[in-house]
């Protein structure tokens, strides 16, 4: 009676090495081939996950582990505590559950595109879904030095939507407030902004960097939250030395950041559209018929115009203010 190995080898040669099922070394060396890249993938985003939450607070635990199909060769790793790592084209990235909503508590991710920057988050606090790709950082230039500081400069002045059109006022006296990592208040007002550059945070030996700062509205009586409405900001990033003002990357552009105050859902939308066309130097409020241009020259000066449309087609000026000329 043949046993072990001979007896299989006994049986193939009865019913054909074609026609049987692979023996149990063949079924493994297979499952481990097919296996060897997911495993792989996993360990690059698990070697990576420890570096990138110390950013954050303590080691997240993985709960669920989704390999998307929009994403072939991708790994996303959703977290108890800190939202979602992934592992895709040998690059490791997170996306904080605060992102979301504060202490979101993520459950589920579903991406939605081959590029991994639309999809669905479901957490504690609700179901998200992203309506903007994100934002795609540049480092071509060089990256950020560690031990440098990553600062922020205000600039304009404080913005408010009153439901149909910004305004350079607010309705009773409201500010900004950013809290930066030096516990100083950075404020943002319809007169202008404060002269301090903010700090985020210092730049770790990776030359990464995860900060969350504080922001506030308050009122003219220092009562929180403020009116209802939109609010608008500007800053501009940049990084300095430790304890230096001085720009040692290239500014970049303004970034306006639009709060929502009490605005159901379609009205912050409006806002946001026409908070858009202010970066374009002009901002039509169909409502209302106006347009205003922020920098015009005349006369060898510079006004912020505004202007009314009329019946005819035409657009009578209304207002102008002279402002400081601009680099």
């Amino acid at each position: 009676q043949p046993r072990g190995r001979h007896r299989r080898a006994v049986v193939r040669q009865q019913l054909g090495a074609r026609a049987v099922q692979p023996g149990r070394r063949q079924r493994a060396a297979r499952r481990r081939a097919a296996e060897g890249p997911v495993i792989r993938r996993l360990a690059a985003l698990l070697i990576g996950l420890p570096a990138l939450a110390l950013a954050h607070g303590g080691q997240p635990s993985v709960t669920a582990l989704r390999f998307p199909a929009a994403l072939p060769g991708a790994v996303w790793a959703v977290t108890d505590n800190q939202g979602v790592y992934t592992w895709h084209d040998r690059q490791t990235a997170w996306l904080c559950e605060d992102a979301a909503a504060p202490g979101a508590g993520v459950l589920d991710v579903a991406v939605l595109d081959g590029a991994g920057q639309r999809f669905l988050l479901l957490t504690e606090a609700g179901l998200f879904a992203t309506d903007d790709p994100g934002v795609d950082v540049n480092v071509q230039q060089g990256a950020f030095t560690p031990g440098n500081w990553l600062r922020f400069r205000p600039v304009g002045q404080l913005l408010y939507w009153n439901g149909a059109q910004w305004l350079e006022s607010t309705p009773n006296g409201e500010r900004i407030e950013i809290t930066d990592a030096l516990n100083n208040a950075i404020t943002f007002h319809a007169n202008g902004v404060s002269e301090i550059a903010g700090v985020i945070g210092e730049i770790d030996s990776n030359g990464g960097l995860h900060e969350h700062l504080n922001f506030k509205i308050l009122d003219a009586s220092n009562t929180p939250n403020g009116s209802p409405g939109a609010y608008r900001i500007q800053l501009k990033l940049f990084e300095s030395t430790p304890q230096s003002d001085t720009s040692v990357s290239i500014a970049a552009a303004p970034i306006a950041i639009v709060l929502n105050r009490g605005l159901t859902s379609e009205n912050f939308e409006s806002a946001i559209v026409v908070a858009a066309g202010l970066d374009d130097n002009a901002a039509f409020v169909a409502e209302t018929g106006t347009l205003t241009i922020q920098r015009v020259r005349a006369f060898g000066a510079y006004y912020k115009v505004k202007l009314q449309y009329n019946e005819n087609n035409q657009f009578q000026l209304i207002g102008a203010e002279e402002i400081t000329a601009k680099d």
